[in-house]
């Protein structure tokens, strides 16, 4: 499908920099252009975000529910538990294209638009190729520093070299746990030249101070995960310490298997926490930071998303303005208060009051399926790409019940 080229005006504009009380976005060709295109829009009384970027899940982990029975003491107990689980078996009995399909929808209907899939490229490179949302392309990757880590990609050291080479991240978990190998992981990693400018770190549960000294001076990125965290460890990484040091924070889910169902709930788990563990408040504003531009800088991607300006893609995310500060009501959004997603310039969900997105009847027959979305006792019309529906049912003819998830509850 072919983006759509819209002006949208009259709409409040929350990004990191400014507030634009007023404002306009046009939509050309899927990037933000400065001049009114096409189909002219009145959104008065809505407001306008970056598309969310979350900053590492295991997309073939999208299932429900959680698997567990913590605290562990690394991460490779949960593991065993959650492949001796039914419901992994459950799971499995579904092809991956199934899985992904479940987990774009997963990410949409909380208003993502980017993802990073951690996870070989051998597995997600079809997968990237066909999705509805933007799936982290370029890196290179390790599963994390340890003897008993899963084998992800060639040898570390060849998967840093070229990291290095390409000038593209490296991902890789560390110190996810409490043994010594876990603890040992920045150490290690050091050793192995892994700690630089494009390492993305994910997790560093039992980080150091002078590990996280050394992420700050190599100006490598953390992907913090405090909802997996707290139910595998009951335990987070010192995110105030990192903050203190200027490192690059981003905000991931993990996946719904450990974590949160979606970044809208990860945001709130994020804002708890820190106030539980620091007895002070992290600020709204920084936790968007953390699932927009943040990211975007990880993954070498800020020059295309992560904020709302001219010549960048058109990912947006866009809610009804409850005239309250703009930043506190994203990180207090729930899914049913999602008016719009847009990626590049193709509208991905939206409601029904907003189906004048697309002009054209003909595309809109074929290319979405309106659906109601089902919200404790809230029921709306609305659009989704695809075949949200068709994907639903062939899940359930696979499993042999009316399997349920709570980021998918549509009819």
């Amino acid at each position: 499908m072919q983006a759509q080229n819209l002006t949208l005006h009259n709409i409040k504009i929350c990004n990191l920099d400014k507030i634009t009380i007023s404002g306009k976005l046009c939509l050309n060709d899927g990037f933000l252009g400065s001049e009114a295109t096409g189909n002219k829009i009145d959104l008065s009384g809505y407001i306008a975000y970056p598309g969310l970027f979350n900053a590492h899940d295991h997309l073939l982990g999208t299932y429900l529910p959680r698997v567990g029975n913590g605290p562990y003491l690394c991460w490779k107990p949960w593991d065993e538990d959650l492949k001796s689980a039914s419901i992994y078996r459950e799971r499995n009995k579904l092809s991956i294209n199934q899985i992904y399909m479940l987990s774009y929808y997963r990410h949409i209907l909380s208003g993502v638009t980017s993802v990073c899939d951690h996870i070989p490229h051998i597995i997600n490179k079809e997968q990237i190729e066909n999705s509805f949302i933007r799936i982290v392309e370029q890196y290179c990757i390790a599963h994390e520093m340890s003897s008993y880590e899963l084998q992800w990609g060639e040898a570390h050291e060849l998967e840093i070299k070229k990291s290095h080479r390409l000038n593209v991240p490296f991902i890789t978990h560390i110190e996810e746990g409490f043994d010594e190998e876990s603890k040992r992981g920045i150490e290690i990693l050091k050793k192995k030249n892994g700690l630089f400018h494009n390492s993305v770190l994910v997790h560093c549960i039992s980080c150091s101070q002078s590990d996280i000294k050394a992420i700050a001076e190599t100006k490598a990125s953390v992907v913090w995960c405090p909802a997996s965290n707290y139910f595998m460890f009951n335990q987070t990484a010192d995110i105030a310490a990192m903050l203190d040091q200027g490192i690059n924070v981003c905000l991931g889910t993990d996946s719904p298997m450990s974590g949160s169902p979606h970044i809208l709930d990860e945001m709130k788990v994020a804002k708890k926490l820190y106030y539980q563990i620091y007895h002070e408040d992290i600020s709204s504003k920084k936790i968007m930071e953390m699932a927009t531009i943040n990211p975007a800088k990880a993954f070498k991607l800020d020059k295309l998303v992560g904020s709302l300006e001219i010549g960048k893609k058109a990912d947006i995310l866009i809610l009804k303005d409850k005239r309250k500060n703009p930043y506190d009501q994203l990180i207090e959004a729930q899914p049913e208060n999602i008016e719009i997603v847009i990626r590049e310039g193709i509208p991905l969900f939206f409601q029904e009051r907003h189906k004048k997105l697309i002009q054209n009847q003909a595309i809109l027959r074929k290319f979405y399926k309106k659906i109601t979305v089902h919200n404790g006792k809230h029921q709306q019309k609305a659009y989704l790409i695809g075949d949200p529906l068709k994907l639903l049912k062939q899940i359930r003819q696979t499993v042999n019940f009316k399997k349920n998830f709570s980021f998918f509850n549509i009819s």
